[in-house]
């Protein structure tokens, strides 16, 4: 009977270190995942801030040099917009593609266009 009483106190103690190991397992888990977490965001904005770098050059070159073709900058725009289709929200989405509407296809007032766009939003084009 001692011999059973001390192999359930042992299993006991098995029993309870299993729990401190399963909860400390559990906060490295926790913190594995924040830092994936973290590493997804960063990569996200990564990736909208070169969206966001081909829409500001494309905006630049347009303003400063209206009646010039641009064939690099659009190129870089434009896959900069198929890009933001699974970076941003609808809101972000439209005006992208209002932006580039009027910016694309208005070439002759393309700097006031693309001005108004901005003070306005995307219902002024």
């Amino acid at each position: 009977m001692k011999e059973q009483a001390e192999i359930a106190r042992r299993q006991a103690d098995i029993l309870e270190k299993q729990v401190e190991i399963a909860h400390r397992q559990t906060g490295i888990l926790d913190k594995q995942v924040n830092l994936e977490s973290l590493s997804i965001k960063g990569e996200l904005f990564d990736r909208r801030y070169e969206v966001f770098l081909a829409a500001q050059t494309w905006l630049r070159v347009v303003i400063n040099r209206p009646n010039e073709p641009h064939v690099e900058e659009i190129k870089r725009f434009k896959e900069g917009l198929d890009k933001a289709r699974f970076l941003f929200g609808k809101n972000a989405n439209e005006r992208l593609r209002a932006l580039s509407i009027v910016s694309i296809r208005f070439p002759p007032l393309r700097a006031r266009l693309i001005i108004g766009f901005w003070q306005y939003g995307a219902s002024f084009a």
